[in-house]
Formats: C-alpha cells, sequence, structure tokens
C-alpha cells in the first residue's frame, strides 16, 4: 500500500507512463495476493480491491494504452506516404488528456488510498495457513486446463496471462508446490518468460482495436476521404500482420504446444 500511494502520487503529478505502469503492477501483486488470501475466507464478506482504488486503475490502465498508442503511430508521422497519421496522433492526445481529467476527478477530494487500505485491513484472516498455497495453486491449475482447452483465441490467451501472473506474483507462498503445476509451467523464470511474449501480443491486440474504432468513428461520420480511411488501414494491416507473426509463436512454444496437445 505505500508503494501505491508513493505511486499514485507520481502518476497525478504528471501520468509518466512508466509510474502507470508500475502501480498497476503494484495493484495486481495486491489482487493476486488478495485473491490467495480468499482461500482462508469460507463465505461471508470475501477480500476485493476496493472500488475507489479499481477505478482509478482503470482510468489509468486507459491512459497507459492510449499512450502505448501514441508511441506506436508516431513514426508514421514523418512519412511522407501517411499523411492522416498527424491528425490521428492530435486525436490520441486530446483523447489522453480527457481520461487523466476523469482519472483525478474519481478521486474527488482524496489524494490517497487510505480507506481503501482500511477496508482491506478491516477483512483480512487472522493467519494464512501453508497448506492455502498449495489449496490456492491447485485451483489454479484446474482453471488453466479449462482455458487451455478454449484455445485458440485472444481473449483466453488474456485469461491465461492474468493467471500466470497470480502465480508469479504469490510465487513465494506456492513454490514449494509447483510440482503440481504443468511441467512446463513449474519455474518461476518459464512462466516469466511466457507471460512477456503475451504481453507483447495483447498490446498488439489493443493497438489494432483503439485503430479499428477510430477509423471506423471517421467513416461512419465522414471526417476523413476514403484516401486517408486506406492510409489507417494500411497501418492496421501491417499490425495485423505482426499479430499474426506473434500468435505463430506463442502457439509454437513448447510449454503451450505441449499442453495443447496434452
Amino acid at each position: 500500500m505505500k508503494r501505491i500511494d508513493k505511486l499514485f502520487r507520481k502518476i497525478i503529478s504528471g501520468f509518466d507512463m512508466e509510474s502507470i505502469h508500475e502501480f498497476r503492477t503494484e495493484i495486481k501483486k495486491l489482487r493476486a495476493f488478495i485473491r490467495l488470501l480468499n482461500v482462508e475466507i469460507n463465505g461471508g464478506d470475501r477480500l476485493k480491491i476496493p472500488k475507489n482504488m479499481k477505478t482509478f486503475y482503470g482510468y489509468a490502465g486507459t491512459i497507459r494504452n492510449l499512450q502505448l498508442q501514441l508511441d506506436n503511430i508516431n513514426p508514421y508521422e514523418d512519412d511522407p506516404g501517411y499523411h492522416v497519421a498527424g491528425t490521428y496522433i492530435e486525436y490520441l492526445k486530446k483523447i489522453i488528456e480527457k481520461w487523466k481529467g476523469n482519472a483525478i476527478e474519481s478521486m474527488g477530494p482524496k489524494d490517497n488510498f487510505d480507506r481503501d487500505k482500511k477496508k482491506i485491513k478491516k477483512r483480512l484472516p487472522k493467519k494464512m495457513r501453508k497448506r492455502s498455497g498449495k489449496t490456492f495453486l491447485k485451483s489454479k491449475v484446474k482453471e488453466l486446463g479449462f482455458l487451455i482447452n478454449n484455445l485458440p483465441d485472444d481473449e483466453v490467451l488474456h485469461s491465461i496471462r492474468k493467471l500466470l501472473k497470480d502465480l508469479l506474483y504469490n510465487w513465494a507462498f506456492i513454490k514449494h508446490f509447483s510440482t503440481h503445476l504443468p511441467p512446463d509451467f513449474s519455474e518461476e523464470e518459464k512462466i516469466k518468460s511466457f507471460t512477456e511474449l503475451l504481453g507483447i501480443f495483447l498490446d498488439k491486440c489493443i493497438s489494432i482495436n483503439l485503430l479499428e474504432t477510430y477509423c471506423r468513428d471517421c467513416e461512419e461520420n465522414g471526417l476523413f476521404t476514403g484516401t486517408e480511411i486506406r492510409e489507417l488501414q494500411e497501418i492496421e494491416g501491417k499490425w495485423k500482420t505482426e499479430k499474426q507473426q506473434l500468435n505463430q509463436v506463442i502457439y509454437l512454444k513448447p510449454e503451450l504446444a505441449r499442453a495443447l496437445t496434452s
């Protein structure tokens, strides 16, 4: 919570992309630990990320996605083949400022998450038994098997990444039971490497979705000529090719290939 508060203050002072990334990572670690602790809570009021913190986390994520999109489209601004790139860049900058305002407004007069911290502490279980780590891990293994059976699907890959991140963030509590994991996911470094690859793939998916939405809105509202729309669609086509290449790498990774055929 101390790290979260510190990063929150860094964010609202300038919405630096790296600060947002670090803040969201800390929230994900907290959320993963809460899921582990919920093994100790039978019924009743289970632990969860408080609404205020969850809302700011969501807004910060939207801002970071747009900042990444800005980074992705910037190289096209000076390319004489893409006259419309500058217009899209200005649009992204405008939307980022809008979401910054939404994020700050969501906090109201508060400048920290003290109330959220108290909510979490109030519901903490008295202790966490060692066997809870094993119970948590076995439930994740079952969930992982279900997800793998529903591949190929981009949303399922996203869910697999979140699940594996839960394992990584709780590794100190579950590593003694890692033999319950599939062999290719039983080592911390292997999980880390695979989640990093999935992260690159999912960022590409978000970039494509953002550009598709923008192109559709422009086309429906008659904001651009057919030539300008085609320029953006050409960029979209390049990104889709890159996404397909990443997709092939993911499904050829030994850990997933073996899981799909087992």
